[in-house]
């Protein structure tokens, strides 16, 4: 697997390199100061939301998210900062992986697909979201690709909450939340498999080799991310 040709750009408008990361390429080639601002925000506020989830205060991390929803939709973005702050969690997340990884190394993906076919609806609908830009993005092996094709084929096309205009605040608390569950599931599943590489991942990885569907590999992660 390799990453994108330097300039290559995703469909999150952010400009992706295998070596640099994430580069922020929104609009006219940066944010802008308010949009900076309300980003910031609240990435701030997901972020402590998420440890406050992995920590089991449900109640806390719960609050921060609507603190996160509320915040002043961006009409230079057109797009609500906590839309965007929780994208760029769980897509930074993936792509963190992959960037470190060599062309040998799936785990990156491995995890990715475990949690798409271990998750509840919600949590598989913001998976979907985040691996197809990076299917179209990265310079992935034919592996792989397959691998994100099948796994993301059975799951209905929605429309994105970028592409739905202002929303209510209480509209925004499932997919903010599932999109922060979806990331800590992920960063669960990557440390389980840099301690203990699973034997039925090297067949195509977690339920979707490129030639079925069986589940042996969702089965295997499952048992090593409750350990």
């Amino acid at each position: 697997m390799t990453g994108t040709s330097s300039g290559d750009v995703n469909s999150f408008g952010f400009e992706v390199d295998r070596g640099l990361g994430a580069v922020e390429l929104v609009s006219c080639h940066t944010l802008s100061p308010f949009s900076r601002a309300g980003w910031q925000a609240a990435d701030n506020l997901l972020t402590k939301a998420k440890r406050w989830f992995t920590s089991g205060d449900e109640n806390r991390a719960m609050a921060l998210v609507d603190r996160a929803a509320a915040l002043r939709y961006d009409d230079h973005e057109d797009a609500a900062p906590a839309v965007l702050a929780a994208e760029m969690m769980l897509f930074s997340a993936i792509t963190d992986e992959l960037e470190r990884s060599d062309e040998a190394d799936s785990r990156w993906l491995d995890a990715a697909l475990y949690v798409l076919g271990s998750a509840d609806e919600a949590t598989r609908f913001e998976v979907r979201d985040a691996l197809v830009p990076i299917r179209q993005g990265y310079h992935l092996s034919k592996r792989e690709e397959r691998m994100i094709d099948a796994a993301t084929k059975g799951i209905a096309p929605r429309t994105g909450l970028r592409d739905t205009g202002p929303l209510p605040a209480q509209h925004l608390h499932v997919p903010l939340v599932a999109t922060i569950r979806a990331t800590i599931a992920y960063e669960a599943a990557i440390a389980a498999l840099a301690v203990e590489p699973v034997p039925s991942l090297d067949r195509g990885g977690l339920g979707y080799r490129s030639s079925d569907t069986g589940d042996e590999g969702v089965a295997d992660v499952q048992a090593l991310v409750r350990r």
